[in-house]
């Protein structure tokens, strides 16, 4: 039961770890950035949640950008690399689940299951894959 423990805790740590990147990010006029939450935007500053700054409220006369927009403010989103470095599904966005849950006592079970699902979109094509696999094993 411990291996089946150690892997379920690895597994979430990796799925969970990219999503602490998500941030707004702003750029001040001397090229410093700061990344948190963008709360609120008034014509003439910015309040950004930081996570360890707290709130701050940031004129835009000191904002490197000449817009008014939030969305100058975001950063870029770039084309998403293929798997693992590779070219294979470069552009198309991809999750995958994988799933393992074990027993033991009076009786021995292993469930396993895995799921891809992948889309891409241009101005021409739309495309989605997706496909799963189940697995379940019982002893005594």
């Amino acid at each position: 039961m411990p291996f089946f423990f150690r892997i379920s805790a690895l597994l979430l740590f990796l799925f969970l770890y990219p999503s602490l990147a998500l941030a707004d990010v702003v750029v001040l006029k001397n090229g410093d950035t700061l990344s948190g939450k963008i709360v609120a935007v008034t014509e003439d500053a910015i309040t950004l949640e930081h996570e360890i700054l707290g709130i701050l409220t940031l004129p835009k006369s000191k904002l490197k950008s000449d817009e008014d927009t939030i969305g100058v403010l975001q950063p870029e989103k770039k084309a998403t690399p293929g798997v693992f470095g590779t070219n294979f599904l470069a552009g198309w966005n991809r999750r995958v689940a994988l799933g393992v849950k074990g027993e033991e006592g009076n009786d021995v079970s292993l469930n396993l299951n895995g799921a891809l699902d992948a889309s891409y979109e241009d101005k021409d094509n739309r495309l989605a894959l997706s496909g799963a696999y189940f697995y379940e094993s019982t002893g005594p």
